[in-house]
Formats: C-alpha cells, structure tokens, sequence
C-alpha cells in the first residue's frame, strides 16, 4: 500500500488488533460521501474504523484528543483517546465529543463526530452506499474473515484452508508465573492460529489481559478466564498474520 496518510496525531505502526474477550463490539454504518456520522467509541480501549471495499487514506482533526495506528495491509486505522482528552484535571471522564474527517483511497468523505463512553472496544464498520447490498455479502471484509476464525478456533470447527504445523520455538515470553504450552497451530495463506494453556504456576492470583500478551503481528486474542488462581490453566487463543517470506 502507498503510504500517504496524515494524522493530526502522531501516527505509529500497528501492533495491536483486535483485542477483548469478544473481540470488538461492531458498529455497522453507511458511508455517504460529504456526509456526518455520530459514532460511539470506548474511552479506555481500542477502536477499529474500516470501510469495506476502500482503504482509510487520510484523517484529519482532534489534534492532541486521540492516537492512531494505522493497518498499512487493511486500509483500517486503530483510534484510543489520549489521556488528555479522556481526563479532567479530576481525573473524571470527559463527555465532550471530538470531530474528525476521514478521506478514502476513492476519495470519499465522511466527517466523524466521537461519542466516548465507558464501554468495550468498538468496531466500526463503514459501507458505501453506492456498493450493492449483495457486494457486501459475497465479499468478506478482513473483519469478518478474522472474527469467523476466532469463532472456529475457539469452538474446534473445522479450519477449510489452514494446515496443522509445528512450531519450531517459543514465539512469546511471559512472565515466569505463566507457564505457556503450544496446543496447536494452524497455517493459513495470510492468517495463523494458535491454541495455547496458560498455568499459574504462582502462588498469587493473575489478572490476564490480552493485550499484555500479544505480539506485534497478531490480530486477534482470546482468553477463556480473565484471572488465574494458583496452579489454574486456561486456554488462550491467537490470530496471527502470517510472516512474511523474502
């Protein structure tokens, strides 16, 4: 992808996804061009913004509210208010809204008025109006395809497409109370999924949080427990881009 993107905020290169339980909460709206859009985002965690069949080119506005990371593959960009923005000298939440303008590789407009609450990480989804409904449903955004992996990861379906592999060294290290043991791993054309146990081996309880174990390539994590008890397992799951051959 040309790289032509200007931020108000500073712009860094992607390390994070997809994060959460439950992965985002989606928000699905329509893009018309030169048009406004009132969009509720989390105050505290990650958002996803993306349009299907476009690329996010440009982003104006908020200077100094909120940092992006920008998907150079996806064409999406990672928005998380800035802690200027998100406190008061009292540190209480402000609710005052931020308005940026977001410009397409096509060239569509969109102007974006922020609503922050308390709640989880959003997804928001654009469609331009001018596509046919049937275009969005035989092409699977980047988003669907992610999320209906994690599903099938997660409930031990069938991976059409994926190669079971072996892995031939650790990929991560935790912390030395977190034992971590590779169940399984599965090779796909431009995804990789990965089943681990996770152990307390401490004698403290551990809150887990996904994005304390994520790695910059992947795109996805879940977690079946938040907190760990001593000698507890539970099992972790990882959606990873594959790495790219020379």
């Amino acid at each position: 992808m040309r790289k032509h993107v200007a931020f108000a905020s500073s712009l860094t290169a992607l390390s994070l996804q997809i994060l959460g339980k439950s992965c985002f909460a989606l928000q699905t709206y329509p893009l018309v061009d030169q048009q406004s859009t009132q969009i509720l985002i989390s105050q505290t965690e990650q958002n996803r913004i993306a349009v299907v069949g476009d690329r996010i080119q440009q982003v104006f506005g908020g200077e100094g509210s909120f940092d992006v990371q920008s998907d150079e593959e996806g064409g999406q960009i990672f928005l998380r208010l800035s802690s200027g923005s998100s406190f008061g000298e009292n540190q209480s939440f402000s609710s005052k809204p931020i308005t940026i303008t977001m410009i397409t590789e096509s060239g569509l407009t969109q102007d974006l008025k922020l609503i922050s609450k308390p709640i989880e990480s959003q997804s928001i989804l654009f469609k331009p109006h001018s596509l046919p409904l049937e275009e969005h449903n035989q092409v699977p955004s980047q988003l669907q395809i992610i999320t209906t992996l994690m599903k099938e990861v997660v409930r031990g379906g069938s991976l059409k497409g994926y190669i079971k592999s072996r892995l031939t060294q650790p990929d991560r290290i935790l912390s030395k109370d977190l034992k971590l043991e590779l169940l399984a791993l599965y090779k796909g054309e431009a995804f990789e999924a990965r089943i681990y146990t996770l152990e307390n081996q401490g004698n403290c309880p551990i809150l887990l949080k996904e994005q304390n174990l994520a790695l910059q390539r992947d795109v996805a994590l879940h977690l079946s427990k938040g907190t760990l008890r001593p000698q507890e397992k539970t099992k972790l799951y990882i959606i990873s881009r594959q790495r790219r051959t020379s």
